[in-house]
C-alpha cells in the first residue's frame, strides 16, 4: 500500500517520472509538475513553459506522447506498455524489483 504525503493525496506511480512545482498563485488547487525527460533534454527554462497538472491521467498521456520520454525508454511499444499498466501490475513490479 502506498504511503500518503504530508500536506496532500497519495504520490501516484507516475511521480517518478515528472519534477513536481507545487501550485500556482492563480490556481491554488492543482499542484503542477514538468516532466523529467523533456527537463533532460530541453533545460529548466525552456520546460517551464510547458507545465502540466500533476494528476495521475494528465502525467499518463503527456508520456505517451512525449518524444522525449519515447527517446528515453527506445520505443513505442515500450512506453505504451509502461503507460498502460494498472496500478496492481505496477505495485507488483515496484515490489518485485526491492526484492533483488
Amino acid at each position: 500500500m502506498a504511503r500518503r504525503h504530508t500536506g496532500g493525496p497519495e504520490k501516484h506511480r507516475f511521480t517518478v517520472d515528472i519534477i513536481v512545482l507545487g501550485t500556482k498563485p492563480t490556481n491554488k488547487y492543482n499542484t503542477f509538475c514538468v516532466c523529467k525527460a523533456c527537463d533532460d533534454v530541453l533545460g529548466r527554462e525552456e520546460t517551464l513553459k510547458n507545465t502540466i497538472t500533476n494528476k495521475k491521467n494528465i502525467v499518463r498521456n503527456h508520456l505517451k506522447d512525449c518524444k522525449h520520454f519515447l527517446a528515453k525508454l527506445g520505443s513505442k511499444e515500450a512506453v505504451s506498455v509502461y503507460c498502460n499498466k494498472t496500478d496492481d501490475e505496477a505495485e507488483q513490479a515496484s515490489q518485485t524489483s526491492k526484492k533483488h
